[in-house]
């Protein structure tokens, strides 16, 4: 009894076999890729609202005014309390740099500078010494405390594109903004994009015109 002969693959299917399998697994590693990064970003935001969230802690503990201080040359963020003398680092990755902060509505970054060093009650020896140590602080500083109406805080890291590139939005391959609610205690991660970076300097103008407070 004859066997019934199957038809064997020819070389133009097996060419598009391969060059289909190829393609498909091409997507897989930009796929899984552009996840890692993605988590990382993530990670890196929930690193930055836990060291929010300790900073605020701080300084309802101590009552005095904590001093944060941004370096938007080397993409850094330290805060100080002038009464103790502790200061700590916000730990990002490389290749992450600190752009601006944002307190309330009022948005800071190398291009508007800082805050005016805020007046502080000297009813002990430890509030004269945090007053004095205010007046020295760089042309960056920010100033918080539960005394200076603040309901939210945001720190808006980028991530660079090219690491030894310039530290500017035509180099940003991601924008992120840690934000806490100073008042709830929630805290949000958002990724957003060149023109909802240049718009929170736009509701910064106008909430500066129309409030006046900082």
């Amino acid at each position: 009894m004859l066997r019934k002969r199957r038809p064997a693959f020819t070389l133009l299917e097996m060419i598009v076999v391969v060059t289909l399998m190829a393609v498909l697994m091409g997507a897989a590693v930009v796929l899984v890729f552009g996840s890692r990064d993605g988590v990382v970003v993530k990670d890196e935001g929930a690193r930055m609202l836990a060291y929010l969230r300790n900073a605020w802690d701080h300084t309802r503990a101590s009552g005095a005014p904590l001093v944060f201080r941004p370096n938007y040359q080397d993409g850094t963020l330290h805060y100080y309390d002038p009464r103790t003398q502790k200061t700590k680092k916000a730990s990002l990755a490389k290749g992450h740099y600190v752009v601006g902060i944002r307190l309330n509505d009022r948005m800071y970054s190398q291009a508007t500078g800082g805050m005016a060093t805020p007046v502080v009650a000297s009813d002990s020896e430890g509030d004269q010494e945090a007053s004095e140590a205010l007046a020295f602080e760089d042309e960056f500083a920010l100033f918080i405390s539960e005394g200076r109406g603040m309901a939210r805080i945001a720190v808006i890291f980028a991530v660079l594109k090219e690491e030894d590139g310039p530290v500017d939005v035509a180099n940003f391959s991601n924008i992120v903004m840690c934000s806490l609610n100073l008042i709830t205690g929630k805290g949000a991660v958002t990724e957003i994009d060149e023109r909802e970076f240049d718009n929170l300097f736009a509701i910064s103008y106008e909430a500066e015109n129309n409030e006046g407070v900082y």
